[in-house]
């Protein structure tokens, strides 16, 4: 919430006044319809209001945790032909013993 106030400022009242208002107006003809569909508004409501900025807050964490890996961890060897397992000049080594 505190990284988008403008967004949950507007968002929470809305997300809760549009479905109570709508449950009120459907109340008269049927209760069960009119929680059902509150319920449904609300819920789908909060969803977008907090999945984005969550998501971009679990994108940026990933960010810094790729980097921050990236800087902490020795460089990774390839081997002599880029692609296998073996450290560089093991082949070699192995066949001069």
């Amino acid at each position: 919430m505190r990284a988008h106030p403008r967004r949950f400022a507007w968002g929470v009242p809305l997300a809760f006044l549009v479905p109570i208002g709508l449950g009120l107006l459907l109340a008269d003809w049927n209760l069960s319809v009119a929680i059902a569909l509150q319920l449904f508004l609300q819920t789908g409501a909060l969803l977008w209001l907090y999945i984005p900025p969550a998501r971009a807050r679990w994108k940026a964490e990933r960010e810094a945790r790729a980097g921050r890996l990236d800087r902490n961890s020795p460089p990774v060897s390839r081997g002599v032909h880029g692609g296998d397992d073996t450290l560089d000049g093991e082949e070699g080594q192995a066949g001069r013993g």
